[in-house]
């Protein structure tokens, strides 16, 4: 017997994906909503339930995701200066 995520990779043509359940993710209607939106549509003309998806859902869990590494490189760009202080080595900054 197939899996449910074999069902919807079927369903909606994704060979090479891999799909993982999750209580915080999209439902199927959600997630297909997504997945057939047309590359680079004009706002105008997607459909009012998939902005909602975008704007409740996705753009939070990007910018979570966004801040999730921004704190990790911060701690590593801070672990890599301590390093280099207690070996007395002197990083140059580049700014951008």
């Amino acid at each position: 017997m197939r899996n449910r995520m074999d069902v919807i990779k079927d369903r909606l043509i994704l060979n090479d994906i891999q799909l993982r359940i999750d209580s915080n993710g999209l439902n199927y209607a959600e997630f297909r909503a997504l997945v057939k939106l047309e590359p680079l549509p004009k706002i105008s003309s997607i459909p009012t339930l998939t902005l909602k998806i975008l704007r409740d859902k996705i753009l939070l869990l990007l910018d979570n995701d966004l801040n999730y590494h921004i704190a990790k490189w911060e701690t590593i760009k801070s672990n890599i200066e301590q390093v280099a202080e207690y070996k007395g080595f002197s990083l140059i900054s580049l700014e951008y």
